[in-house]
């Protein structure tokens, strides 16, 4: 491993910031519906329309279940609990998700309904539910109008219930479910505001203002942000010497600083983030290194091949990461790495089918039993072991 260096990205240290100042027990649980509008002091109420307890049977692998749930259910989001226990999240033909608890010595056990798609963390996950067509206050993100922030355990007990509507419209978002706030960013006249809503607050505060800084690079527009250790980890573009070029970086919410790393000739950065931090890489270029912003620190990792670099899947934990290189029109090399970039495996996937489009291949790790699983055509899901 090696500190990034400035081959193929410029580094630039900013201050133009202005801070304003310096599962046990799953089958006995019949947690809330995920699309009411029940306040806090009924986060506690259940639901039995749209949740129930189910048990199919006992696999050996997660893929077994997988083959098993019928080909309109897509799976989107799959967290690892540990011990053959499983968070997933399902869209389904109609565009509403199935988000279950499932383990493989008995299957599916409970389960709800959502409007929203499940977007998993370390202590839990949330879901968001869309507005009304009457609602006047509302957060809109991606064009979407959204009311409700709902934050549950990975048991599907909800934990808070919370009004985003104060946000109004909005260019990113990303929730702290430990620390119990929701972070947004806006386009202001003043710059590119961060701001911070605590969970069971009425208004939002301001972290910092991003503006322009003389001849130094500044953050323009974010596209992606991810909670990190103390920090956003953003995805987005810069301003640098009157040009727009891609960058990733990270603000500290202490200090309001942001770290910005740029690339001159163009290209487009996406993150594969984990619980704590997040690795980056250039989707449209293959320069066969990646980035790594965690631990409080951040490295430069070379790969085997340049065309690996273009797409990468974390582990939760960030101790592994894993890519996928196209070979053939039904083929495709999977490689598992550690953080460090040391090669663990590599096994090449024959398909029946053509291979996906890269926003279709789906990878998951399951720390606990050592395999990937991993989907690279025809929502066929298969395990590797690493």
């Amino acid at each position: 491993m090696k500190k990034i260096a400035a081959l193929l990205i410029c580094t630039v240290f900013l201050s133009a910031c202005t801070d304003p100042e310096l599962p046990e027990g799953a089958e006995s649980q019949q947690p809330p519906a995920l699309g009411t509008t029940s306040e806090v002091s009924e986060m506690t109420q259940q639901s039995a329309d749209t949740t129930a307890a189910v048990h199919d049977g006992a696999y050996a692998l997660l893929s077994q279940y997988l083959e098993r749930k019928p080909e309109t259910s897509v799976l989107k989001n799959c967290r690892m609990l540990g011990g053959g226990a499983y968070l997933l999240c399902f869209e389904q033909s109609d565009h509403s998700y199935e988000i279950e608890y499932t383990t493989l010595s008995h299957g599916k056990q409970i389960y709800t309904m959502s409007d929203g798609a499940a977007h998993s963390a370390a202590d839990g996950f949330w879901v968001l539910s869309q507005a009304s067509e009457s609602t006047a206050a509302a957060m809109e993100w991606q064009d979407i109008r959204y009311q409700r922030l709902r934050v549950y355990q990975d048991s599907l007990s909800l934990e808070a219930d919370v009004d985003v509507s104060p946000l109004g419209t909005i260019d990113a978002f990303a929730v702290d479910i430990d620390e119990r706030d929701v972070y947004a960013a806006r386009h202001t006249a003043e710059g590119l505001q961060i701001e911070r809503l605590g969970f069971f607050a009425d208004t939002p505060e301001t972290v910092c203002v991003i503006g322009a800084s003389g001849e130094n690079a500044y953050l323009q527009t974010i596209r992606s942000m991810h909670m990190g250790d103390g920090l956003l980890l953003v995805v987005g573009e810069a301003s640098e010497n009157g040009e727009t070029v891609p960058c990733f970086g990270s603000i500290s919410l202490r200090r309001g600083t942001v770290w910005l790393h740029t690339r001159k000739n163009g290209g487009a950065f996406e993150a594969a983030p984990y619980d704590g931090g997040a690795y980056f890489y250039d989707a449209e270029h293959p320069t066969g290194i990646i980035y790594r912003i965690g631990d409080a620190r951040e490295s430069e990792l070379t790969l085997g091949y340049a065309a690996e670099s273009m797409q990468v899947f974390s582990a939760q934990s960030g101790a592994y990461f894993a890519t996928c290189m196209k070979i053939s029109e039904t083929a495709a090399e999977i490689t598992v790495y550690d953080s460090e970039g040391g090669r663990i495996t590599k096994s090449i996937s024959h398909e029946s089918a053509p291979i996906a489009a890269r926003s279709e291949i789906r990878m998951y790790f399951d720390e606990d039993a050592r395999r990937l699983l991993y989907c690279v055509a025809d929502n066929d899901w298969r395990e590797l072991l690493y």
